[in-house]
């Protein structure tokens, strides 16, 4: 990806009310790129021209690609805001998001629906709404597809002292309502023994 590239990106995103299509893993390529060229970097003198030259450009790369996805985030919360109020459902175009994106997109969709639906409206009920039940609704349907999940995103809802997990691993302690990465099985056993309750359930963590 270069610089010229990123400019024209921002400046179609700027001027047009669709998003710009991305695909899917463009950030996961993006940080290749920026990988070989840190690596690059390391290989050469930091007096040397080459070395302010580089260091330049993978600072504008991270400039541009921030100034991008604010951009982008700002579209996608006015659209969500927008199908919110008119009651239109989830309208974003995902085919045009990168992974990340539509993750985001729909933890703000879930966001605002889970508000009325289980905040406001028992409020106004004179119920008292349930915190959890409206985290896991935030939450509820996002599932990153991997061949082999192995870790959960968990909620603890009784404070835990430290234990060993599988390959002697240790965790904890925690206290209610600390949420955590754990491995799939461990957190499938805290949950049976109500210690926690799963968040996200089975994707496999990125190394």
């Amino acid at each position: 990806m270069e610089i010229k590239d990123l400019h024209v990106m921002i400046d179609d995103e700027k001027n047009y009310k669709r998003f710009v299509r991305l695909d899917k893993n463009f950030f996961r390529k993006i940080s290749e790129s920026i990988k070989k060229l840190q690596k690059n970097l390391e290989n050469l003198p930091k007096n040397s021209k080459e070395y302010v030259e580089l260091k330049l450009k993978i600072d504008k790369i991270n400039e541009y690609i921030l100034n991008l996805e604010i951009i982008r985030i700002k579209k996608i919360i006015e659209l969500t805001i927008q199908s919110f109020q008119n009651d239109l459902g989830d309208i974003i175009p995902k085919d045009n998001l990168t992974v990340e994106e539509e993750v985001l997109s729909k933890i703000i969709y879930n966001a605002l629906i889970g508000y009325k639906e289980i905040i406001l409206n028992k409020y106004l009920n004179g119920e008292n709404p349930n915190i959890r039940e409206y985290l896991s609704f935030v939450l509820k349907d996002i599932q990153i597809k991997e061949k082999k999940p192995t870790k959960s995103i968990s909620m603890i809802v009784k404070p835990m002292k430290k234990i060993v997990g599988s390959g002697l691993k240790v965790y904890g302690p925690f206290k209610e309502k600390d949420i955590i990465i754990l491995d799939s099985n461990f957190s499938t056993k805290l949950e049976n023994i109500k210690v926690a309750i799963n968040i996200i359930k089975g994707y496999k963590e990125e190394k």
